[in-house]
């Protein structure tokens, strides 16, 4: 387990070298859901990422608040259950914001 201050560097350091992510979010119940996108702001405080789906680029906000935190070389798994994750993975792609 890893504390949120180490996750939030993590994505803070994803979010500066415009990395692309493979997000893959598990919810009670549901389907898992795959996305690829990047992060576009962090807010450790509030525990909140707002992240931007490729290639059309809408945003919205994932809530990290009540979980626990695992880190790997190139991934980050935020748990509040074991039915409820998400997982963040560098898919090793760096972004170019101002391409077309």
């Amino acid at each position: 387990m890893a504390s949120s201050s180490d996750a939030f560097r993590m994505l803070g350091n994803w979010k500066k070298s415009k990395t692309v992510l493979k997000v893959t979010v598990l919810t009670k119940g549901g389907i898992p859901e795959t996305l690829r996108g990047l992060i576009m702001a962090v807010d450790e405080e509030a525990m909140l990422v707002t992240f931007a789906s490729l290639p059309s680029r809408g945003m919205g906000n994932l809530d990290l608040r009540g979980t626990e935190f695992t880190l790997g070389k190139r991934s980050l798994t935020a748990a509040r259950s074991p039915e409820e994750i998400l997982s963040f993975v560098d898919t090793g792609e760096r972004y170019n914001l101002d391409a077309p």
